[in-house]
């Protein structure tokens, strides 16, 4: 999705000049899209949601099949199908960027499009200072870090109390069944054998409100499929 991304300076950015894209075509390629647990309420009716394990454990919305990435989630116009589009898309073309052990900077996308309008918002005061939509978007993004920090904490927790399993699942019959893996989901026996004092701390923090609406969003796997075969015909 990005493409060139630079760190913001008032020294070499101070006629920037931005203008937000127009549509979600730049992430047209994506097939998983990283979601904050937050917005797992927000998409659940939408698209299935999965979490993914390893270094770094998330919350995804799936929203494609092909290995080479087709964004199903979003139609010709670039436009999202649904109600809510995630924060990690609205962002663009501005990201933090890691610049030391302990310390994040602003960066953007130069190949993005949105620099190149003279009649676009100013980011730089003419004191080089952030002007307000600048000050703004790095709150924005601020903010959304620290919310994928903390759901890398809840999926890390999910994973240390060993309660999610690989899924495959099988949608359709005959010829036409598929079947879809290389995620996980909480395994419910996994998670009903745990102790009543791990459940109600579960409870407490919202974390098995967000078990439950994961797992209520498997069922949109189907919804993507029809998408997806109406998009060949």
């Amino acid at each position: 999705m990005y493409k060139s991304i630079t760190v913001l300076n008032a020294a070499e950015h101070s006629d920037f000049r931005f203008t937000p894209a127009g549509d979600l075509k730049f992430a047209k390629d994506m097939n998983v899209i990283p979601i904050t647990f937050s917005e797992v309420q927000k998409l659940c009716c939408d698209f299935p949601i999965v979490y993914l394990g390893g270094e770094t454990p998330s919350i995804v919305v799936v929203v494609g099949f092909d290995e080479e990435g087709k964004n199903l989630a979003i139609d010709e116009e670039g436009r999202w199908r649904g109600e809510y589009v995630p924060a990690f898309l609205r962002r663009y073309p501005f990201v933090m960027v890691k610049t030391g052990e302990d310390e994040m900077s602003l960066g953007v996308d130069l190949q993005s499009g949105c620099f190149s309008n003279p009649e676009g918002e100013a980011l730089f005061g003419e004191d080089g200072t952030p002007t307000e939509k600048l000050s703004g978007i790095g709150k924005f993004l601020q903010n959304l870090e620290g919310e994928f920090a903390t759901t890398r904490a809840l999926v890390a927790e999910l994973e240390k109390a060993e309660v999610l399993k690989e899924r495959v699942l099988s949608i359709g019959e005959g010829e036409d069944a598929r079947k879809i893996g290389g995620f996980k989901s909480v395994e419910h026996s996994a998670l009903t054998a745990l102790g009543d004092e791990k459940l109600a701390g579960w409870a407490r923090s919202g974390l098995l409100e967000l078990i439950a609406l994961q797992q209520f969003s498997i069922k949109n796997f189907r919804k993507l499929i029809e998408i997806e075969n109406a998009g060949r015909s």
